[in-house]
């Protein structure tokens, strides 16, 4: 999921890249759904979600050359906040599913960018 802050003036670059996103990560392997949707009570804030069978399959397609030189006002307009999320919880109107997350044990305790684990200081690198 990622969310983008338009203004009247870059509004329709945003959704010109959101349209060109779509045609270019359509085709990829392990696209579930795209959904774009727009603020009811702030209509400058524009949410693109996406969901895929694996974090690599996202990341091949959503990173790719076209996407990244064609889709570039979306980019520009993107809020810098987490992105991906695992889904460990589903629900329709008739069921639930509770999955198990796919993050390591340590995950907790281990940071990203520390190299073997919480007990070694990032100032000794």
């Amino acid at each position: 999921m990622t969310r983008h802050r338009t203004t009247p003036d870059t509004v329709h670059d945003v959704l010109a890249a959101i349209d060109r996103l779509i045609e270019l990560v359509q085709p990829a392997p392990g696209l579930r759904f795209i959904e774009v949707g727009r603020s009811p009570d702030d209509t400058d804030l524009i949410a693109v979600v996406s969901a895929w069978r694996d974090a690599g399959s996202a990341r091949r397609a959503l990173t790719s050359t076209d996407v990244r030189l064609q889709c570039w006002a979306l980019y520009a307009a993107a809020i810098d906040e987490p992105t991906s999320f695992e889904s460990i919880v589903s629900a329709d109107p008739a069921t639930q599913t509770r999955g198990s997350s796919d993050l390591a044990a340590d995950t907790a305790a281990v940071r990203l960018g520390e190299a073997a684990g919480p007990d070694i200081p990032r100032a000794s690198w």
